[in-house]
């Protein structure tokens, strides 16, 4: 998942997406990262 984003990331940065845009996006991912790991540790408590 992680891979498929960076190279997502690299194809909008050529295309000259807003900053902001990118940033959104990076966040987002982040957000869903850590929702992700937190939820895997709940189950496994």
């Amino acid at each position: 998942i992680l891979g498929q984003f960076v190279v997502e990331v690299v194809v909008l940065a050529q295309v000259e997406f807003e900053f902001e845009f990118v940033v959104l996006v990076l966040v987002e991912m982040v957000v869903v990262e850590v929702v992700q790991v937190a939820f895997v540790e709940v189950i496994h408590e």
